[in-house]
This record gives structure tokens, C-alpha cells and sequence, in this order.
């Protein structure tokens, strides 16, 4: 029997609904289901393995309590065409992801994920403020969680999987179960759950001495479990409702066998260190769609999310004859989003087709970080925040309007976002300030279809990245050190100007994508920079995040795959 012709690959991360990813003028790759089973895809480590210009940095943890940040982060994040941290927007089904926490010796990484729990994961490269927003100058990564649908083809009532994996990176072990059911023609659920154990991340370390000459990993047990739960109503007239809890926690603990000290001992040589973060991540979803048929809209769509974030870092350290030292560090995120979208499609009776897409996005997020702990640093005392309480809000408006014509397609959009910080004074060391500003976002692409198997595309995005409350409002004071941190009131978005130009082809065999492209950045933010002192007694040295110069950066990718049948 002849094989069919495959099935399109459909993405909602590039247009903010479901289309043919060959039809958006950008670089988009996709992760589907299947290429997370065959491709032993177990964590955001993993999705970067094959992507062009896509990485995420981890390593053996070598850190101690107040110093250095190798492997504090565990996967810190995605990199994208050279850009990284919150400069990458993560996204759980349209729902933005915590950020990470970096301060001095304090890092959390983004990976409050369980990949066994995905059904596909969208990577855009490029700029995708004109669509969703500040936080995505480099690019997007949507995490996309399984639907009942996967697991009850045709007439199946009740359905599911199990699975087993091992990976010898870390000697981890993994083991999960889903199953999937109808309750009539008008309810669907699925309930879904993961655990994993593992060790150390592997190197080619050598030496395996229990001090700073170390270079064998130290010591370290990870665990995590995952629950996914969701129902989705079909009750007919165009309706459709998801109701999603998500909950994952992963924990790690570590014998920081580098962080001791070697003979001969001072008084306040290390002895002994010990470490465990927790990252916990808990959302509840109610996303509904409606088939309205008006003037002004075709579908419409709200989503609304409640989600709570919380990290944890405890680390312990003997010391030889001097006072034993204890931190304890968190850092939390409560954050409320909401979004309003309708759509319509446009037909005059000329050769032009039009598909408007338009919205309103809402976020409230409540920030908040604590460390406390035993024997604190000269001149510091305990608790401390490294910035104040604080509320941060966006609203935005967006609208895209896609032109097509026979083998040509325009798509301009823009997005006007207004932002404000809000700082809480109480319990706050420094004279805490709020912000407030606005950025403007346009994009358009381009996309012409050579022919059946080949197509070129062009895309200009403008791109903005609003500063958080640690870069606002970070404060640290050490009268004895004679070295402080100060907020920056007059502190500015990020800004950019991205272009791409790409070209595909879609073969029975070969699929193969390549694209140039180039950014233009402006009052890039670098964090704890310093802008003035000494550190001699009375000129002690001032640190503060800043918005520095201009950036440039250039780059191509290639990428293809060949199916041998």
C-alpha cells in the first residue's frame, strides 16, 4: 500500500493560533511527541540537542556558600541565537514561566518543567515581543502539555501509556503513567504523573580529592515527581473549555566535596558543606473558545491562570574553629494572567484573503525573595531581602493582520505593552523605588511559495524586554567590606531591531531550512555593574544594574533531516 502524504506540522507559538508552521515567515522548529519518545527527550537539556543556534547550559555543581555559581542553576535556561536568561521567553501552554534569579552567589535556574508531560515543544527564533510581549528579544519557547485526544483514537473510550527510561548522564531513572477517557460525547480527561531519581551529571574529571583540587563531580541525589491533571468540555454550539492543574517539584542534594578547604587550616578553613535547593511550580488554567460567527470576529478566545512558583536554596558549612555558617535562600513568584483573543477571516471577493488576529494580555505578578541563615558577614545581619516586595503588572493590546494572495503572504502586527513595578517599602533596608513605561512593538514577515516544494521568507521584529524588580530595586550593604548595591530609578527597557531572511525546501525525501540574520540591541541591562567608588573607608564601591551601549549580532543556521522510508 502507497503511503499517504505526511501531515502538516501545526504551531500556535508564531501567530498566537493554529497554522502550518511552512507558512510563517520566521525559524520555527517543533519537538512533537513522537521526537520526544524516539529522541530520549527527558529534559529542556535535551530539546537544544539538535536545534541550530539553541543550547541550554548545565554543569557539575561546584559552588560553595558565598562564592561561584558553576551547576547552582542546574539547567539555567535556553540560549538562543546568543542570547539567554530572561531575554528568552518560556512559556506552559501559552502561560509564561517563571524567571530566573541570579544575585551574587544566589542563582535559580527556569527548568520548573517535566518533559514526560509534553505532548510538543515550539521554539521560535528571533523576537516575538509584537505577539507576547517583553521577555522575548531572543526568541520563545512554548512547552505545549498532552490532551486526552492523543491518547483516544477512533472509537477508544479509555486509553494511555506507560513508560520507562534511563539516562547514563546522570544514572537517572524515570518512570510514568498517563491514561486518558471520555465521560459521553462531551468530556474528556486525562491525569497524568512522573517520578525521576538521579546522580551527579558526568565529566571527564579525574581527581576525585575531597577539596578545591577536585575536579570529579561532587556528590549529588536529585528527584522530582510531576502531576498533570485536565478535563475539557465540548458542550456543543462552537464551545470547547480546558481545565488544567499542573504541579511539579524537583529537589537536589549535594556534598560539595570541593568546597572544603585543603591543609594547612586557618580558622576559618571549611570542613564540611552541604546543599539542597527545591523548586516547586503549582498552575491552575481555564482556557475557552468560542465559535461566534459575528462581524468582528469568527472564534474567541480567554484564557485566565493562577501560578505559584517557589525556590528554595539551603546550603551548610563546618568550619574549622570559626562560627559555622547556615543560608537560606528564596525566591517566589504569584502571578495572575489573563488574555482575550478574537480572530476573523476576511474575504472581499478579490484574489486578497485576510486573517485578523487581535487581543489583550494581563499579567499581575507578586515577587518576593528572603535569605536568611547563621553567622552572617561582617557588618550584615539577618533577615534580608535583596529587593523590596514588589507587584508587576502589563497590559497589552496586539493585533496581526495576515495578507495572502496566491503564493504571497504579508503579515504586519504590532503590540503596544504598558508596564509598572511596584515596590513595597515595609521591611526594606534602602529607599525602594517604583517604575512605570510603555514600549511599542511592529513586526512584518514576508513569505513567498517558489513552488510546491520550495519558499522564501523575510521578517522584521522590533523586540523590548522591560527591567524586573531585582534590576530596579537590587540593595546590598556591607559597611564593614566597605561595598554596597543601589536601586536605579532611571533604569530603561531593552530594545531591538531584528531581521531574518531564510529560504526552504520541502522535498518527498529532504526537508532542508536555512536563514541569515542580524540584531540591533540598545540599552542592553547589565546587572551589579560598578559605577563608582573605591572600597577605601568612606568611598566604598557602588554596584548597580545599568543600561549600557549598543549591541550587534550576526549569524546563519542550516538545518535539514532526510527520511530513508
Amino acid at each position: 500500500m502507497a503511503a499517504g502524504p505526511a501531515l502538516k506540522e501545526v504551531v500556535i507559538s508564531g501567530s498566537r493560533s493554529e497554522q502550518d508552521r511552512d507558512e510563517l515567515p520566521m525559524s520555527i522548529d517543533v519537538i512533537n511527541a513522537q521526537a520526544i519518545e524516539e529522541g530520549q527527550v527527558r529534559d529542556i537539556r535535551d530539546v537544544a540537542r539538535e536545534l541550530p543556534n539553541v543550547s541550554v547550559t548545565r554543569s557539575p555543581a561546584r559552588f560553595t556558600l558565598a562564592s561561584g555559581s558553576t551547576g547552582r542553576e542546574q539547567n539555567a535556561g535556553f540560549n538562543i541565537r546568543g542570547l539567554d536568561g530572561n531575554r528568552v521567553l518560556m512559556m506552559v501552554d501559552g502561560i509564561r514561566l517563571p524567571r530566573s534569579y541570579v544575585f551574587s552567589a544566589n542563582a535559580f535556574g527556569r527548568d520548573y518543567l517535566d518533559i514526560g508531560l509534553l505532548q510538543r515543544i515550539e521554539v521560535v527564533r528571533g523576537a516575538t515581543s509584537a505577539l507576547y510581549g517583553s521577555d522575548g528579544m531572543a526568541g520563545l519557547v512554548n512547552f505545549i502539555t498532552a490532551e486526552p485526544s492523543a491518547f483516544l483514537e477512533g472509537d477508544k473510550r479509555i486509553g494511555g501509556r506507560v513508560s520507562l527510561g534511563y539516562d547514563g548522564d546522570e544514572h537517572g531513572k524515570r518512570v510514568g503513567a498517563t491514561v486518558a477517557g471520555k465521560a459521553g460525547d462531551t468530556v474528556q480527561w486525562l491525569l497524568g504523573g512522573n517520578v525521576t531519581r538521579a546522580s551527579e551529571l558526568d565529566n571527564m574529571g579525574t581527581n576525585n580529592a575531597a577539596n578545591a583540587d577536585r575536579t570529579r563531580p561532587n556528590p549529588q541525589k536529585d528527584q522530582s515527581g510531576a502531576l498533570l491533571g485536565k478535563v475539557i468540555l465540548t458542550p456543543g454550539g462552537g464551545q470547547r473549555h480546558v481545565f488544567t492543574l499542573e504541579h511539579v517539584d524537583k529537589t537536589s542534594d549535594y556534598e560539595l566535596l570541593s568546597a572544603r578547604s585543603k591543609p594547612p587550616l586557618a580558622a576559618t578553613s571549611v570542613l564540611g558543606s552541604t546543599s539542597f535547593t527545591d523548586m516547586q511550580r503549582s498552575r491552575a488554567t481555564w482556557e475557552g473558545s468560542w465559535r461566534v460567527n459575528t462581524a468582528f470576529a469568527d472564534d474567541v478566545k480567554a484564557t485566565l491562570s493562577y501560578q505559584d512558583a517557589h525556590s528554595r536554596e539551603y546550603i551548610t558549612e563546618d568550619r574549622n574553629t570559626a562560627a559555622d555558617r547556615v543560608r537560606d535562600v528564596t525566591y517566589d513568584e504569584r502571578t495572575w494572567q489573563a488574555n482575550l483573543q478574537g480572530s476573523k477571516v476576511l474575504r472581499n471577493g478579490g484574489p486578497w484573503v485576510q486573517k485578523i488576529t487581535y487581543g489583550l494580555d494581563y499579567a499581575s505578578a507578586q515577587v518576593e525573595n528572603l535569605q536568611t541563615g547563621v553567622t552572617p558577614p561582617a557588618g550584615e545581619t539577618f533577615p534580608l531581602k535583596r529587593f523590596p516586595d514588589t507587584t508587576e503588572t502589563s497590559t497589552a493590546l496586539y493585533v496581526q493582520d495576515e495578507f495572502v494572495n496566491g503564493p504571497w503572504s504579508i503579515t504586519p502586527g504590532v503590540r503596544f505593552d504598558t508596564f509598572r513595578i511596584k515596590a513595597d517599602q515595609a521591611g526594606f533596608g534602602a529607599q525602594a523605588v517604583s517604575l512605570s513605561g510603555n514600549a511599542t512593538s511592529p513586526k512584518l514577515g514576508v513569505l513567498y511559495r517558489a513552488s510546491e516544494q520550495w519558499s522564501v521568507f523575510g521578517n522584521y521584529a522590533a523586540g523590548f524586554r522591560a527591567p524586573n524588580a531585582g534590576q530596579v530595586n537590587a540593595f546590598f550593604e556591607n559597611t564593614v567590606g566597605n561595598y554596597k548595591t543601589v536601586p536605579n530609578a532611571n533604569l530603561k527597557p531593552e530594545k531591538s531591531q531584528n531581521f531574518e531572511l531564510g529560504v526552504r525546501g520541502r522535498m518527498e525525501r529532504l526537508s532542508i531550512e536555512a536563514a541569515v540574520f542580524t540584531g540591533r540591541y540598545k540599552d542592553f541591562i547589565e546587572d551589579l555593574r560598578q559605577v563608582s567608588g573605591t572600597g577605601a573607608p568612606g568611598n566604598p564601591l557602588v554596584f548597580q544594574s545599568v543600561n549600557i551601549g549598543r549591541v550587534k549580532l550576526n549569524g546563519f543556521e542550516v538545518k535539514g533531516d532526510m527520511r530513508w522510508g
